[in-house]
Order: C-alpha cells, then structure tokens, then sequence
C-alpha cells in the first residue's frame, strides 16, 4: 500500500528518478471536447488497425492447430489400431484451438459496438491480460512484456472496449519509441487515498525508449497534435486522456530524453472511499 500526499491533501505517486513529470488530472483537461462524435468514430477505426495485425496473426495460429491436428486423424484413420486411441487428444485440441479463435473474435468485436459503452463492474486486471493478449502478436518479437500486477489493485468500474482502447495505445505507443525493440513494463499498484478520496488502482506502463523533451510532454494530450508525421492522427492520447477523465481518473507521465517515458494511469477502485 502506497500513500503520498501533498500538504494540500492530494494524492501522489512516485515517478522513476531522473524522468521529469507532466500530471494531468480530470480538471485540468482542455475545456474544448478531445472527442467529438466523427473523432470517436475515427480513434476507434485507428485502434482497431493497430490491433488488426495481431489478430491475424493469432487466427492464423490457431487455423494452423486445427489443420495440423485434422491431418493427425486423417493419417491415424489409416494407422496400425494401437495408435487409434491418440483420436480423442487430437479432436481436444482441436476443440481447444477453435475455443481460442471464438475468443479472438470475441474481442475483435467488441471494439465494432458503440452500444457497449456503459460502465460496469469490472477487473482491471483481466482488462490488462486481454489488451497484451490482443498485441502481443502485432508488437513484433523485438517488444517483451514485464507484467507485475499488485492483487487488490483491480476491481473498479469502467467501459471494457474504452480501457482496451487506452491500454492498447499505450502499447504501441511504447513499441514506437524503442525502434530497435526492448522490454515494455505493465505494472499496478494500490494508492491510498486521503479523507473523503476513494483509493486509486494506479497503471503503470513504461518503455526504455528514446523518451520525450520537455516540449513534447507538454503537448501530449493535445487534440491533433503528434509526432508520427503523416502516420498518426494526434487523437490517440487525447483520447486516452478523455477516457480516463470520463473514468474519474488521472494521468501521470515521466519522460526524458534517452531515459524512456512512463504513464502512470489512476482510476478509482470500487467502495474504498474513504471518509
């Protein structure tokens, strides 16, 4: 359990030493909607690119297990009857394969339906297993995932598609700024809060990449603003900024150039207010 606070009685986290921070919290967002509807419609179509690749990838494996696996039984059909009995493995994981095709599509579909927006009592932690499961396969094999998930930092309630939204960027945020690959940290934590403050689950998402100026950090949740070029649109951390403002939480971010950056995400956890 982690408690910090200032002399005014906010709450607060401890960054890496040597990265400068940027905070943003709910209030402090631009007054100006970072999301209005053709943007929502875009960031979701933006999002559902990045995680194309990886669920092509994934489908593709698990088409492959059930071919291999129906070629067993085709050629056990004609084998002596002692290996016959080996059937029943084979059509198990065939079963097992196309339970995990079901579940990719699954998740695939939940970013195609606007209607599933409402709030509901969730686990963050599970959000965070099938983000990482729904990239894996994009990232590439230069990109490892670190996981360290804090038991007690997890039940709060949200929007599953938006935080898998959140969560995905980051990621491919994070790929982005190690051009030659490296480790990405998904950490949680349980942050106290003060008298009349719920506690918080606190998302940490590091990357030991090339790291952001003072300039930069400064700009990050900026609607239209990127540093792709013509390959990004400047609405995917906006974005990831409104949704945690529409969750009730907050958004830390240390950076410096050389050293990586590292976006720590507080969301309330369910009935931990404090009085």
């Amino acid at each position: 359990m982690i408690k910090l606070t200032r002399k005014d009685g906010e709450c607060m986290h401890p960054g890496p030493a040597g990265l400068r921070s940027q905070e943003l919290r709910p209030e402090s967002l631009r007054p100006e909607p970072l999301r209005p509807d053709n943007s929502d419609c875009m960031w979701r179509l933006e999002t559902l690119g990045l995680v194309t690749e990886g669920v092509v990838h994934d489908f593709n494996n698990v088409l492959a297990t059930i071919t291999g696996f129906a070629e067993l039984i085709l050629d056990t059909q004609t084998a002596p009857e002692g290996k016959r009995s080996r059937v029943d493995d084979f059509a198990r994981n065939i079963l097992l394969a196309a339970a995990t095709g079901q579940a990719t599509v699954r998740e695939l579909r939940s970013f195609t339906r606007p209607s599933a927006n409402a709030k509901e009592p969730l686990d963050l932690h599970e959000v965070l297993r099938q983000s990482l499961s729904m990239t894996r396969g994009a990232l590439g094999g230069a990109v490892t995932f670190i996981t360290d998930f804090q038991p007690g930092a997890a039940g709060m309630e949200g929007c599953r598609w938006q935080l898998h939204n959140v969560f995905i960027n980051l990621f491919f945020n994070a790929r982005d700024a190690m051009p030659r690959g490296g480790e990405i940290t998904v950490k949680t934590s349980r942050l106290e809060g003060v008298s009349g403050l719920p506690d918080f689950a606190v998302v940490s998402v590091r990357d030991r990449g090339l790291g952001m100026t003072e300039e930069t950090r400064s700009r990050l949740f900026e609607a239209k603003y990127s540093t792709k070029g013509g390959t990004g649109t400047g609405m995917g951390l906006a974005n990831v900024a409104a949704t945690v403002k529409d969750h009730g939480g907050m958004i830390m971010v240390d950076s410096a150039p050389g050293q990586g950056s590292e976006f720590r995400l507080h969301f309330p956890l369910l009935n931990s207010r404090r009085g």
